[in-house]
């Protein structure tokens, strides 16, 4: 055999294997992936399905309590408060002959509406103990959203993911726990509707003292100048004063009788305010308010800080807050992120064929896909939203306590400065004022050279400054308890 035919031979030999070979392909049958996660132990399962069952014991517990009666506001177990509540269907005739502050606090608490709407707004939060699973809804109709907007240059999913979608005790967990926490948060809105009650109660019952003292003081300070008027007009007939006298004392008792008519309309609409806020008819009665003896707010500034950063509600609902998005964060991820396991995770192939228009020619089709492809990028939105929602939460609760340093020092000088102010006026001023009045009174009467115009002033001087104790009384009480409002207590200890 020559040359030629050797080499032809050869070649022959070669395109025949070439044309009998076929690639050594399965595609039957799915990549196969050594399972480098383990699965749970019976432990952990275990310790799941308790903290599964601790949630709903909380939840059968909550439910039996009809409202929030030990929060650390105000004391509403002692004897007289429940003694005062007791009164709550016909309070007519109690508030007719004891009038107190406490006695309207604990009726507003019983009968007042907004108290009840938050009530039944707190008691339907409780109810979605038995509704965790609205939470994973939500997440998986995210998941959903997102693969509705994949385009057609990336991988599309042919179902929702196994794990996503079966009921895991832990996943449930942190379910419960965001419940729980909401529910903390509608105590807390419950507290605070309570907390903003009393503080206008109070500010109402001062400004009820305040609007009935200063109607006595101008009651008082008319007899005084009706005094006056009687005295220059005896001295004008016997030549000794002017008529001009006469004039001015007229003028200065008219002044003093239109006041009297203001005060009594403001108290008035201060018992309408008050009778509203009980849900009481307008013509109701009410008795005569008692006055306590006022004292001086004997506390540190340090521990009004220390109180305040530690009880006020509005730092403790955006604590609850921040708490809540970083349990979504955490249920979020067990959910788009789940465990593997053997069969159900996402090592599994889910490529979708295209038909019809979209379908398109593939490259080496019978070429087997040893690794599937990953999708994990395409939910890492949602967790990162929330991530930095909750840094923005936590930016503000840092924000909240400074803000509340500030209050709390701006309404502590408010409050020392009317405390100091009504010292002033009951040491000092009003006894001069009232001296003052003696003697240029005195003067006039026994004809000395004493003008009748320093005598008017003499009486104008001492019925302002009574007037003004009387409005710093007020304004003390409304700044303890605008402090005690900020703070988030309404009682402090010295």
């Amino acid at each position: 055999m020559n040359n030629y035919n050797k080499v032809f031979l050869l070649l022959l030999s070669v395109l025949t294997g070439c044309w009998s070979y076929t690639p050594q392909t399965n595609i039957s049958k799915p990549p196969h992936i050594e399972s480098i996660f383990k699965k749970k132990t019976l432990a952990q399962e275990s310790t799941e399905q308790e903290n599964v069952k601790k949630l709903k014991t909380r939840w059968q517990e909550s439910l039996r309590k009809d409202d929030v009666q030990k929060i650390n506001l105000y004391d509403f177990d002692s004897p007289t408060a429940k003694k005062y509540r007791s009164f709550a269907d016909a309070p007519n005739n109690k508030l007719s002959q004891d009038l107190s502050l406490e006695l309207l606090i604990q009726l507003a608490y019983e009968r007042n509406s907004s108290i009840k709407d938050v009530k039944k707004r707190l008691n339907s939060v409780k109810q979605r103990y038995s509704q965790t699973f609205f939470l994973q809804n939500l997440l998986s109709q995210y998941s959903s959203f997102t693969r509705t907007i994949n385009t057609k240059v990336a991988m599309q999913s042919q179902r929702p993911k196994t794990e996503m979608n079966t009921p895991q005790p832990g996943r449930l967990t942190i379910m419960g726990e965001i419940i729980n926490t909401e529910v903390q948060i509608a105590e807390l809105d419950y507290i605070i509707t309570l907390r903003n009650l009393i503080n206008k109660i109070t500010k109402d019952y001062a400004d009820l003292i305040y609007a009935r003292e200063s109607l006595h003081i101008q009651k008082e300070h008319n007899g005084i100048v009706s005094a006056l008027e009687n005295t220059v007009r005896d001295k004008f007939r016997a030549g000794l004063a002017g008529y001009g006298d006469v004039l001015k004392a007229q003028i200065l008792k008219a002044n003093i009788e239109e006041d009297m008519k203001t005060y009594e309309e403001r108290l008035k609409t201060i018992k309408i305010r008050i009778l509203t806020t009980l849900e009481l008819p307008t013509d109701s009665k009410l008795g005569i308010p008692a006055e306590k003896e006022k004292n001086k707010l004997e506390i540190k500034l340090s521990n009004l800080y220390e109180k305040a950063l530690k009880h006020r509600q509005e730092i403790k609902q955006i604590e609850l807050k921040s708490k809540k998005m970083e349990q979504i964060i955490s249920l979020a991820k067990d959910k788009l992120y789940p465990d593997f396991t053997i069969g159900l995770s996402y090592f599994e192939n889910r490529n979708k064929e295209r038909v019809g228009s979209g379908k398109q020619d593939i490259p080496f089709p019978d070429r087997s896909q040893k690794m599937p492809r990953f999708d994990f990028g395409q939910r890492d939105s949602y967790i990162e939203e929330m991530m930095i929602k909750n840094a923005a939460i936590k930016e503000k609760l840092q924000n909240t306590k400074q803000k509340t340093i500030t209050q709390i020092r701006d309404l502590y000088f408010q409050v020392d400065t009317s405390w100091r102010q009504i010292i002033l006026h009951q040491k000092k001023l009003i006894p001069l004022a009232k001296e003052a009045l003696k003697v240029t009174r005195v003067s006039y009467q026994v004809g000395k050279k004493v003008d009748f115009l320093d005598v008017l002033d003499a009486e104008r001087t001492l019925l302002n400054l009574s007037l003004m104790l009387a409005k710093n009384k007020k304004e003390y009480l409304w700044n303890v308890a605008d402090l005690q409002k900020t703070i988030g207590i309404f009682e402090f200890s010295s």
